[in-house]
């Protein structure tokens, strides 16, 4: 029985060391990735469009790090939350934008260009 009870009480310490390790290094718990205390969704990140389909609400976008998503720099196509956030867009343009994680997809928020 106490055998049992080590390995209940060490399976417990391992399971929730990331977590404590995570919280340690100022990261939320659930995603690990970096806390703010200014709130993850004023975080805005660079980019250059590539491409626009103002048909299907999408941008492709060559993007720098997005630090909200712990996401690194690349290029990918993503929807917009709104298709009229297109408008004013032109490929080549530089752009700042906040994406985020809704449900399977990561979705353009906020889209500016950059003068």
């Amino acid at each position: 029985m106490k055998i049992l009870s080590a390995i209940a009480v060490a399976g417990a310490l391992i399971l929730s060391a990331p977590f404590a390790f995570a919280q340690e290094m100022g990261m939320s718990h659930g995603a690990m990735m970096p806390a703010s205390s200014q709130g993850m969704s004023d975080l805005m990140s660079d980019g250059t469009v590539k491409k626009l389909d103002s048909g299907a609400g999408t941008v492709t976008l060559a993007h720098g790090p997005m630090e909200n998503l712990g996401m690194p720099g690349m290029t990918m196509s993503f929807p917009v939350q709104d298709k009229a956030m297109l408008e004013g867009l032109s490929v080549g343009a530089k752009v700042k934008f906040h994406a985020e994680q809704m449900g399977e997809v990561i979705t353009i928020t906020k889209i500016e260009p950059v003068n």
